[in-house]
């Protein structure tokens, strides 16, 4: 049987950039990538800037064309020193160069008027896919870069149309949205994943977020599970802006929808809820397994001893500013990919009582095949006041990456290359 081959790449250590670097450093790189070969990668990481004031940034890097991915950088001030997301949604085409796609960061210079500063990367799980062997019907992907500043309508970003959608299909549809925040006050910046076409909540998930700086630019990504559509079905990103800025109003940078239709899969399984989970647990530090809340679980069966894709979405109501969310994926018990670290770091911070922000999170895991595990999708928060948050228009998505129209060819699985943070290959350990 076939398997659509994947490239997954994690750091499960936090990693700090030394008191000598100035610019861009590695944290990790992922197994090298064969020229003249499309790719498209989910990256989802926690980082961190070590100052609450200044300038921090990170970025993927493509070693096979000696460039950045575009608009792959985020440049976040951080309203406490605590974990933040890093999330991207692209395509690239590999060069002759050789190598793979490095993940970097970089700390606030040295020499500057309050001295060095470090960045970190706390937690990073990273798929590129590579999908040459999936019917064009079975998938899409849609881009669009430009410089639209917002107002305070919704306008519509990138739009894909996808024609002759039945109704057993089910689609898991990521959407990825890159902004220059160009205002460190009210008012917040609204980005929507919207299907018109969809019966239950067409204009969700949808966020909201508040900048901290001038010249922040920050990625947003977000997905969800569709089923019961049919006929010419449209997804579309939008944004806007909520009220007029004095400094003036956020700009679009680039946004993209990338979607995988499950039941092309041999076996999957999805669950969308849109009904808010309430926080029933407080924590003054740092989590401990005892906060956990699972959001979404399933017993998944692959058939196939081919990787395992589990994707979680959910949407943090914060309820107040400096608010906390942490998520993870455990695959029978176990955090996937492995490591503590997502027990320690958290993956979200709120800068406004009104954000409402997106922990979104994909990884894979190696099955037995035939052997039932239980899949959850847990978050966690810090200590609670009278607005408890909550989190809302959840998505558990689990598939195996073997295709179902391979079901009478002979058992050959792809190859999956993993390159996982060993200490002292890259970047220095630090200390929270």
């Amino acid at each position: 049987m076939a398997s659509i081959p994947i490239i997954q790449t994690t750091l499960s250590t936090q990693t700090s950039t030394e008191s000598d670097e100035s610019d861009f450093v590695e944290v990790i790189t992922s197994a090298d990538l064969t020229s003249g070969k499309t790719y498209y990668v989910i990256c989802s990481a926690s980082t961190q800037g070590t100052s609450t004031s200044l300038i921090f940034s990170w970025r993927l890097y493509d070693e096979t064309n000696s460039e950045v991915l575009s608009n792959s950088t985020t440049i976040r001030e951080s309203n406490q020193s605590l974990g933040q997301p890093y999330y991207y949604v692209g395509e690239f085409t590999a060069g002759s160069g050789g190598g793979g796609l490095q993940f970097q960061q970089k700390g606030y210079a040295a020499g500057s008027p309050e001295g060095f500063k470090s960045a970190r990367t706390n937690f990073l799980s990273m798929i590129i896919f590579d999908i040459d062997d999936m019917d064009e019907s079975d998938w899409f992907y849609e881009n669009e870069v430009d410089q639209d500043i917002n107002s305070t309508v919704l306008q519509d970003r990138v739009t894909h149309t996808e024609t002759g959608v039945v109704a057993d299909d089910v689609w898991l549809v990521f959407g990825w949205m890159s902004t220059l925040v160009n205002d460190e006050d009210d008012p917040s910046t609204q980005i929507v994943l919207n299907c018109a076409d969809a019966e239950t909540e067409p204009s969700q998930p949808s966020i909201l977020f508040e900048g901290e700086d001038l010249d922040e630019e920050l990625q947003w990504m977000m997905c969800r599970s569709y089923s019961g559509l049919a006929g010419s079905v449209t997804w579309k990103m939008q944004s806007r802006d909520d009220d007029t800025p004095s400094t003036g109003y956020s700009y679009h940078k680039e946004s993209t929808l990338f979607a995988l239709k499950m039941n092309a899969f041999l076996d999957s399984y999805q669950q969308f809820t849109t009904t808010a989970t309430t926080a029933n647990k407080s924590n003054s530090t740092l989590p401990s397994a005892d906060d956990w809340i699972t959001l979404e679980t399933h017993e998944f069966t692959s058939a196939t001893s081919a990787p395992v894709i589990v994707v979680g979405c959910s949407i943090f109501d914060c309820g107040g500013a400096t608010r906390k969310s942490g998520q993870r994926i455990t695959e029978e018990g176990t955090v996937v990919p492995s490591g503590t670290v997502l027990e320690s770091y958290w993956y979200n911070n709120t800068n406004d009582f009104s954000d409402e922000l997106p922990n979104t999170y994909i990884s894979a895991y190696t099955p037995v095949a035939k052997i039932a595990d239980t899949i959850n999708y847990d978050v966690i928060t810090s200590t609670l006041s009278a607005a408890t948050p909550h989190w809302q228009y959840n998505t558990l998505a689990i598939f195996s990456t073997t295709l179902e129209s391979s079901v009478s060819d002979p058992l050959v699985f792809d190859a999956v290359a993993t390159q996982a943070y060993t200490s002292g290959d890259v970047a220095a350990e630090a200390n929270p």
